[in-house]
């Protein structure tokens, strides 16, 4: 759905696409020429493609927006807890395998945590 909507990089350009797709499926399964089958197949398309963009749309807003005084910067501590936070929602752990991902951040951001301390817009090591 991504490459179809064309969502370009950009935190506004997925909703943007998206809600273009979605609308674009709306129109489709309301055309009278095409089957039952394929008006019921773009409007499932366009309500998929609606779910997706509102759980695109919460991902980038639990991600920390640059800021202007820190040169566009985003803290390293804020992008680990967005991560773990992420994987927490998201990860599969029905195994260890699956728990990986989610581990090593979790102990990278445990990590990270004890080594940096905040500076004015920045973090330095200690």
């Amino acid at each position: 759905m991504l490459l179809k909507s064309e969502a370009t990089w950009g935190r506004k350009t997925y909703t943007l696409a998206l809600t273009r797709l979605a609308e674009q499926y709306g129109r489709r399964a309301k055309e009278p020429e095409l089957t039952e089958d394929d008006r019921a197949w773009n409007e499932r398309k366009a309500a998929h493609t609606t779910v997706l963009r509102q759980w695109i749309e919460g991902v980038m807003a639990s991600v920390s927006e640059p800021t202007s005084g820190a040169g566009g910067a985003v803290a390293l501590t804020s992008l680990v807890e967005c991560a773990t936070a992420f994987l927490e929602a998201n990860a599969a752990r029905a195994n260890a395998l699956d728990a990986m991902p989610y581990v090593a951040v979790a102990e990278a951001g445990d990590g990270i945590s004890c080594r940096v301390e905040p500076q004015g817009s920045r973090a330095r090591r200690l």
